[in-house]
């Protein structure tokens, strides 16, 4: 056993003794039973001429106004108020830290209290049952209403029930299910809708915890449909939509949304606040198997913002005009002076780690799969080859190849891939030839210590504090490799290692950098107490350490950019094209590609090994999109220990001709709308949608694979076409 491997061990057993006496215990406050319960007087408490907030003493909700429309959203459906019915305005989970159990309490178990503050009123909910008081405000602003709650002054009168999650105002967002001019617009992937009529097939449902994915759990198995993109969802009804943004630390904000249920009149998306973060234990109780152990839980604010829509706007284009205000209005999306544009991406793939058998010894090593010399003579064979020259990423050039390795690839270049002289050989060619180069560091996940970062002291931290550690997946190709593991590196020592990035950068001459899963995923870290829990500061820290890159003169790209980041880089690659075919979701919108296209360069996952890339052509089409190719040049069988098997689709000298002749037919429809905004995205039937352009040029795509008829003519199975100017 190696020495890291023991060291592990100890800390397996030792840390998580260590925790238990401390981990899963929050800020203790008297509960008073006998607190005075407040009340404020039916009516209006806040107006601004354009909405109209009011409370209800005897239903105890609050009612939203559009005065433009007179559409009256309210915590209890409008309707259901009208003829006096209860439902449930606030709902909590919490956990018997006794007893390992969950418990889930309506707003019926608890006393209400509601006080008046500017431009709004402050209820809280008492739950005598469990010695736990909630409160939640609610803040009328210019063109929305804030929903906030300061989780510091949530009381728990002791340590036998701690609150796991609270769920404000879940019908807020909802629609009668017999309505017909209604949808769901639900963030996942790209974008996506969701019928709320009943369904043969019952009721769809779908419940991600907020963007907090990566540091979970120890033993949960990540699904990376729960961290959306983005963090807006919204309902349509009629002339009417209302939108909810997630605002304050809004990585715990997970996003629930449940329609056609049969038990209920009403199809509804919610937010929900997650208040603490969970990891396993295996035999914590007495005759029991895996309990549910807690964290600390988080003293942020928590909020969602809730913005009538009404008339033109009263859809998901509407919704994706005021989502993309807010992200300008948040810093989260600036204008770039300079946006190198090119119908496709290139990833050169360099290396990947194999293992061999010296005197009976396993050995791992890289084997070169591209060097520097040979991506050179492949980007300039395909710029010449293709007359256009495309966006280039290297990825897999460090000290590991494309397995997860030392943070940053050890912050240097495996010594197989070619000399220092021959990287900046390659530099060179790219600038002098104006081709944007990225070389992708990975600054997140790493699998082994070095360049000063410990894999065993250095790594964020669960709720039993234990080292977050994930299963691993091949990248860029996402194969799933349950043999692979990886730590998360800890949230304190990420500024560290973007500084050392910096530094190495400059001394290297690199001129593009790529952050690689930095911005694409938000993560806890109870290493470091309250201040990283609940995937707290994750955006505002994101976004400085991409400020921090750029001021230091360096061209910044991510990958499959979450909303935090994707407006604030040079480059997306992996962008989002559809939502995976979720079951639940009726049609795929571009929303994201709605938001950022024309502010940041966008590009798909490779297509060269994509199941479908008919389909993926056309979705990139219809939104905008670049189209992404992987190449490499050579690959042995042999390499192929590591569940890697497309690599070998990727070889440059099989993909060169098909590369060529699929950007050659897509360049005129990216080039006809590139860098314009979308303006407008409309289905006009089942298989046909038209997407609209600033610059008047219009999209028209067939998403089925049959031939269909459309406003320009008949187009072919996942064909597309430009129509329409000025």
């Amino acid at each position: 056993m190696t020495l890291k491997k023991t060291l592990c061990l100890l800390l397996v057993l030792v840390v998580p003794l260590a925790c238990f006496s401390g981990c899963g215990k929050s800020k203790t406050e008297s509960y008073n039973k006998k607190a005075q319960i407040l009340s404020v007087d039916s009516g209006v408490v806040a107006s601004n001429g354009k909405l109209e907030l009011s409370w209800d003493e005897q239903l105890k909700c609050v009612l939203l106004k559009n005065l433009e429309t007179g559409k009256v959203w309210s915590n209890i459906p409008y309707d259901a108020y009208q003829r006096g019915e209860h439902y449930s305005t606030f709902d909590i989970a919490v956990q018997n830290m006794q007893e390992y159990k969950s418990d889930k309490f309506s707003d019926e178990a608890a006393k209400i209290s509601c006080e008046k503050i500017k431009n709004g009123v402050r209820i809280t909910y008492y739950y005598d049952n469990v010695k736990v008081s909630v409160p939640i405000e609610y803040t009328l602003r210019e063109d929305s209403l804030l929903m906030s709650m300061d989780a510091s002054k949530i009381v728990e009168g002791d340590n036998n029930y701690r609150i796991y999650y609270v769920s404000p105002s879940s019908k807020f967002c909802s629609v009668l299910q017999e309505e017909e001019d209604a949808y769901i617009f639900a963030p996942y992937g790209t974008g996506a809708l969701v019928n709320t009529g009943k369904q043969p097939d019952g009721k769809r449902r779908i419940e991600a915890a907020g963007n907090n994915v990566a540091a979970l759990s120890t033993t949960r198995q990540v699904d990376p449909e729960e961290s959306g993109n983005l963090q807006v969802f919204g309902i349509k009804d009629k002339q009417d939509a209302l939108m909810c943004i997630p605002e304050d630390c809004a990585g715990a904000v997970g996003i629930h949304f449940i329609a056609g249920d049969a038990q209920s009149d009403y199809s509804n998306i919610y937010p929900v606040f997650y208040l603490v973060d969970f990891d396993d234990v295996k035999g914590r109780a007495a005759n029991s198997g895996d309990v549910r152990q807690l964290s600390d839980r988080t003293q942020s604010v928590l909020s969602a913002g809730f913005y009538p829509l009404s008339n033109e706007n009263a859809d998901y284009n509407g919704m994706a005009k005021r989502y993309r205000k807010y992200l300008e209005d948040s810093g989260f999306i600036k204008e770039k002076s300079e946006k190198a544009r090119s119908p496709y991406s290139v990833t050169v793939l360099g290396g990947v780690m194999t293992t061999s058998s010296i005197l009976g010894i396993p050995v791992s090593t890289v084997k070169e799969m591209t060097t520097f010399k040979s991506a050179q003579d492949i980007i300039s064979d395909i710029s010449e080859n293709i007359g256009i020259k495309p966006v280039v990423r290297l990825q897999g050039f460090g000290e590991s190849g494309l397995n997860i390795g030392k943070v940053a690839g050890g912050y240097g270049f495996s010594s197989k891939l070619g000399s220092n002289s021959d990287r900046e050989k390659l530099e060179e060619y790219c600038k002098s030839n104006s081709i944007p180069l990225y070389t992708q560091f990975e600054m997140i996940k790493y699998a082994e210590s070095g360049s000063s970062f410990s894999y065993i002291f250095d790594s964020a931290k669960t709720a039993t504090l234990h080292s977050a550690e994930q299963q691993g997946v091949n990248i860029p190709l996402r194969d799933f490799n349950a043999d692979l593991a990886y730590r998360l590196l800890s949230r304190g020592k990420l500024s560290k290692a973007v500084d050392k990035l910096i530094s190495m950068a400059e001394k290297k001459k690199i001129s593009g950098i790529g952050i690689s899963s930095l911005g694409e995923i938000t993560y806890s870290d109870y290493g470091y107490g309250a201040k990283y829990s609940s995937t707290s500061l994750m955006d505002s820290d994101t976004k400085e350490y991409i400020e921090r890159i750029s001021k230091a003169g360096h061209k910044v790209s991510g990958s499959a950019a979450t909303y935090f980041a994707a407006g604030l880089l040079d480059a997306v690659f992996e962008s989002p094209l559809d939502t995976s075919g979720k079951y639940q979701l009726e049609n795929d919108i571009p929303f994201y590609q709605m938001v950022f296209s024309d502010v940041t360069p966008l590009y798909s996952a490779s297509i060269n090994y994509d199941s479908n890339p008919e389909r993926k052509i056309m979705l990139a089409a219809a939104s905008g999109t670049g189209l992404g190719f992987s190449v490499l040049d050579k690959f042995e069988k042999a390499y192929m220990e590591n569940n890697v098997y497309s690599l070998y689709g990727c070889v440059y000298s099989k993909n060169k001709d098909y590369i060529k002749d699929v950007v050659s037919d897509y360049a005129a429809t990216f080039n006809a709308v590139s860098g314009s905004k979308i303006v407008r995205y409309d289905i006009i039937d089942e298989n046909i949608s038209k997407t609209t352009f600033e610059n008047g040029k219009v999209v028209y795509a067939n998403h089925s694979s049959k031939k269909a008829e459309s406003p320009v003519g008949t187009l072919n199975g996942y064909g597309f076409k430009v129509g329409g100017e000025g």
